[in-house]
């Protein structure tokens, strides 16, 4: 059995803006997610690739929610 890969493409700002918009999040937040996993080449901590953005972005938005730190670093918006 051959594994199909497929590859990410890095969404836009725009593009996580208005899944953010969705969520009920004000923009700041789209940003400090876009910028903070653009700066990290969308790797996870684990340096694992991204492979969903809407996955990682609904988790951390989760996150946050629940008052837990969004990443080991403070963002501060």
């Amino acid at each position: 059995m051959v594994k199909s890969k497929t590859s990410f493409t890095p969404p836009d700002l725009t593009s996580v803006t208005v899944y953010f918009t969705i969520l009920g999040l004000r923009p700041m937040y789209a940003e400090a997610f876009y910028l903070y996993y653009t700066s990290h080449n969308w790797m996870l901590e684990n340096k694992a690739p991204v492979k969903n953005w809407k996955v990682l972005a609904y988790n951390w938005v989760a996150s946050f929610s629940k008052g837990k730190p969004l990443n080991k670093k403070s963002i501060h918006c």
